[in-house]
This record gives C-alpha cells, structure tokens and sequence, in this order.
C-alpha cells in the first residue's frame, strides 16, 4: 500500500470524497489481504468500509457497488491511485450526473492522438478537438450502473471495458430503452494517475517540496536590561524580559523554521524552565533550530519578518538585523527580510510596554544527493 506522510495515499482523496455534499457512506475497495491493514485508516470515516475486490477492476467496483446503502440516488467510482481530488471537480460531477444520469472528469489532450497498428504504424489521427481523457471521478445514477455491471456479469463476462464510462456506454447502446447519458464534466490536472514509477516521484513530493512556517514572539520592556532585536543591541532606556536574551525576533524566525519543518516549537526545544538557556544568545538557538531544519532535509529560501514597537526607531538598524539572522541561519541576507512598524499606540506594544516580533519562512525540500 503505496504511502505518504506515513499515511495511505487512498485517505488523500477519501477525505475529500467523505465531505462532498449527499455524500452518505462508501466502500474503499482494496486487494485480499489488504482488508485488516486498511481498516484502522477508516476509523475516522464510519460512513465507509473497507471491501475485498477482485481480479478485473469491473469486479471491484461490482464489489464495492454491493457495500452501498440501499437508499443510494447517486453513485462516484473514484480511482484511488488518482489521490489528489479537488473538491470542485467532485462536486461538478455529482451535479451534471444528477441531470443526466452520468457524468465523468475529463481534460482535452495536450499532445496528438493516434491510431497505430501492431507493428508500430500510424494508421489513423482523429481530430484532437473532440478528444477528451478520462479520469475519475465517474459519477452515474444507481440504477443505471448497478443495472450496467449485472449486465456485464450475466450476459457479457467477456466484454472488454477500462471503465464504467466504457461500459454504461455499451449498456445503454444495447438498451436504448434506457434514459441516461454521460456527460464530460471539466477535470484537473491535480487528478493525476500514479501509474508509473515517475508518476509515484511527483506524488511523493507533492505538498511536500515546499513549506511555509509561521512564527511570533512578545517580551517585555523592564529597565536595567539591554534591547537585543535579531541580534543587534539597540541604544535604548529599557530592554526586553525573558529567560534567555529575549531577543523576540529571533524567536520568531526560530518558532517559524520548526514549525516549518513540522519540528515543533522553540518552547519544546529551548524551555525556559532549562538553566542552560539562562542568558543564552538567541542567534545559538536560532543557529541550532537550522541546523535542525536542515537536518530533516530542509533548506530556508526565504524568511520574511516584522517587529512591532512604538520605540525606538528600527530604521537604521534593519540591515544590520538581516545581517545576523543570515549569518546564524547560514543563508544570505538577500534571502531575509526584516521590517518594522508601530502599533498605532495600541495595546501593550502601543504603549511602549512591549515590542513583539512576527516572522513567516520558506523552506524547500533538499534533492536527493544535493550537498547538506
């Protein structure tokens, strides 16, 4: 069972799936001897069950079709090695096929369609612009494709279909009694089908090649300490309280790199309750949080950050702030911004009781083989 995250790729579109409007309950078809390690996935979703499938995939969904509730106006056939459903996509289907009796994601192709023979010959180039390839979701009325299958399974065992667009076609061209027809609803991309070892690459990657992470911080202002920011020691009358230097702004930009990597919070990894940080220099903890990040097999593109305080003016000393942030991130100061406003004189920090510190950061997932 193909993952990602530590999770199976089939929950990527089935919580998708389990929240589109009528959406009464499911089966998620999966191959024998799959069924117990499938289960504990679905405890969250107890609309769904988990069915054994079979040999043809006209034999799965005829599985699956049997795990339905009864009272079923609509039914969505889903591939699950199609993860990434958008929510639209879904909900376009299940209304066209409302009207129609069916309806079936679709994209027009980018590249020439051909007919070729066995030996390789190009026989036959159909015009392109009424082509379309199909995905899923396929969404057909219940009768319609329970009729379909039962079709399938009692008179026609050795028709050849792909899938149920394929043979709801044949059954009604065979039954034109039977009202229904399919319509082509507007695909995506996104509905990409993991098919070959490149496909597995992109989805692996996907959602994961880049990650933002957010980051905030408030201290304090008490006399008889020094104004530390990004670790530039600033002239004024008071400065910032905390355990360590309470430098806010480099535990903004630390706080935003773990959470980007999903590596928790700086109060995780730095306590104040540890005599250790006592302090501490808070561009070392800022330098250990990126060689954590890095170490996970992230890198900082970028880290943008503001720092909230009514005084003293931070003007003049943004460069030198960049300056130190890059040096303990290991990046280059073109990669950090720092920005600095008031608070209007409101609040804590309005009020020149405090100054507080907000920063946003960019990692990107290190190639495999690339330098640390």
């Amino acid at each position: 069972m193909l993952e990602r995250g530590g999770k199976p790729l089939f929950l990527e579109s089935l919580a998708v799936l389990a929240a589109l409007p009528g959406m009464a309950g499911g089966a998620v078809v999966v191959p024998e001897g799959w069924e117990e390690k499938a289960a504990p996935w679905l405890a969250a979703y107890p609309a769904f069950r988990v069915v054994r499938g079979g040999p043809q995939r006209h034999d799965s969904v005829w599985a699956g079709l049997q795990a339905l509730p009864e009272e079923v106006s609509l039914v969505l056939v889903h591939d699950a090695a199609r993860p990434f459903l958008p929510w639209d996509v879904g909900e376009r289907c299940l209304a066209e096929a409302a009207v129609w009796g069916g309806a079936v994601a679709a994209l027009p192709p980018a590249d020439t369609v051909a007919t070729v023979g066995e030996g390789g010959e190009v026989v036959k180039v159909p015009p392109r612009r009424g082509l379309r390839l199909l995905q899923t979701p396929q969404v057909f009325r219940a009768s319609l494709l329970l009729k379909a299958h039962r079709w399938l399974r009692e008179e026609k065992p050795d028709l050849e279909v792909t899938d149920d667009v394929g043979l709801v076609l044949a059954y009604l061209r065979e039954h034109p009694q039977e009202e229904g027809r399919i319509v082509a609803v507007e695909g995506s991309h996104h509905l990409r089908k993991i098919t070959y070892p490149w496909d597995w690459d992109w989805a692996r990657d996907r959602g994961r090649s880049f990650r933002a992470g957010l980051g905030y911080d408030i201290h304090r202002l008490v006399e008889g300490r020094p104004l530390i920011l990004g670790g530039v020691t600033i002239p004024h009358d008071r400065g910032l309280l905390g355990h360590s230097d309470a430098d806010v702004l480099c535990h903004a930009v630390a706080d935003a790199l773990l959470g980007a990597a999903g590596l928790g919070d700086i109060g995780q990894h730095f306590p104040d309750s540890d005599p250790r940080y006592h302090g501490a220099d808070s561009r070392q903890l800022l330098r250990r949080a990126a060689t954590m990040v890095r170490d996970a097999g992230w890198e900082i593109a970028s880290v943008d950050s503001v720092v909230v305080a009514e005084a003293p003016r931070l003007q003049p000393y943004k460069r030198a702030m960049e300056g130190e942030l890059a040096k303990a991130m290991g990046i280059s100061p073109s990669q950090v911004s720092v920005k600095a406003t008031t608070h209007e004189g409101m609040g804590p920090q309005g009020r020149g009781e405090a100054i507080s510190a907000q920063a946003v950061v960019l990692l990107v997932k290190r190639e495999e083989g690339a330098m640390p």
